[in-house]
């Protein structure tokens, strides 16, 4: 079950990151549809499970699920202090207790949600890991100077024939 409550809180944090561009729940729901266009799931289980982790305060993770669960996930200390600030100390001190008494933590949402959440949390993953991928490459790319000129005259370019177009010199 403890894998399964990691998923929970893998898509709450996706849902309250989206959420958070704009503070408007359509926009969410825009990229839960873009998404199932690409991976197909119950687009109204997920959508359902997202106005949840974001309205029933039950359904927030502790700042040990986080700890306990992201390490057993493997994650960076670094990156899980990001989503629970936490000292050092206390971090070692809540993997050390959960290594000698490990906790169980419970799911908030059906196996059917999970099931349908998890191809959404898998997929969503994927397209970050390819966005990063295809960032580096136009970074790469955009460091030889031949690029970066042709980019930056035809910007140029673009920007004579614009004011042209609306009447400006």
């Amino acid at each position: 079950m403890n894998e399964n409550r990691w998923i929970e809180i893998q898509f709450y944090f996706i849902c309250q990151d989206l959420y958070s561009i704009n503070n408007e729940f359509f926009d969410l729901v825009d990229y839960i549809q873009f998404i199932n266009n690409l991976c197909k799931f119950n687009i109204n289980i997920v959508t359902e499970a997202a106005q949840r982790v974001l309205t029933f305060p039950s359904h927030r993770p502790t700042r040990e699920e986080i700890i306990i669960l992201g390490a057993l996930a493997g994650i960076k200390m670094i990156d899980i202090k990001k989503y629970a600030p936490i000292h050092n100390r206390d971090y070692y001190r809540i993997i050390e207790n959960a290594r000698k008494n490990p906790p169980y933590f419970y799911t908030r949402l059906g196996p059917e949600e999970i099931e349908e959440v998890k191809k959404f949390v898998e997929f969503h993953y994927k397209i970050k890991e390819v966005g990063i991928w295809i960032a580096k490459l136009v970074s790469t790319l955009f460091r030889h100077s031949r690029i970066k000129e042709y980019v930056q005259n035809m910007t140029l370019m673009w920007a004579k024939q614009t004011n042209a177009m609306i009447g400006r010199t």
